[in-house]
């Protein structure tokens, strides 16, 4: 299943930078689309020069368009280089219909809203 749509941070917060340059974050993401829910999540992003990387831990609870309802678990590996914004995501987990779920995705940074697309595979025999 392809599942697409888009997501926004309305309440992201970045806490102070530490002496070897890691920065904590926090948000709890809207989705909607074929992915309709909330993944709240919290993260750490390094600042290098000209770029920065971040890696976040996210635990979506919603709606999949073709799988159901549930928990579904993700980390997405984020890199800023210039002005351009790449995201992968690997699926770590799920509850519910979504348990034995499988796949990847990618955010497109798009300013205030980005655009989501997740290849999802269901366990086998569902």
């Amino acid at each position: 299943v392809t599942a697409r749509g888009t997501s926004f941070d309305p309440d992201l917060v970045f806490e102070p930078t530490d002496v070897e340059g890691q920065q904590s974050y926090s948000a709890e993401t809207i989705l909607e689309g074929d992915m309709s829910g909330l993944a709240p999540h919290t993260g750490t992003l390094w600042g290098l020069d000209n770029a920065a990387v971040g890696s976040g831990d996210f635990e979506f609870t919603g709606e999949i368009a073709g799988f159901g309802s549930g928990t579904m678990t993700y980390t997405d590996v984020w890199v800023l280089a210039g002005d351009t914004m790449t995201y992968t995501v690997f699926i770590t987990g799920g509850t519910g219909d979504f348990e034995g779920i499988t796949g990847t995705g990618v955010f497109i940074d798009e300013g205030e809203v980005d655009s989501y697309e997740f290849i999802l595979t269901a366990p086998v025999g569902r």
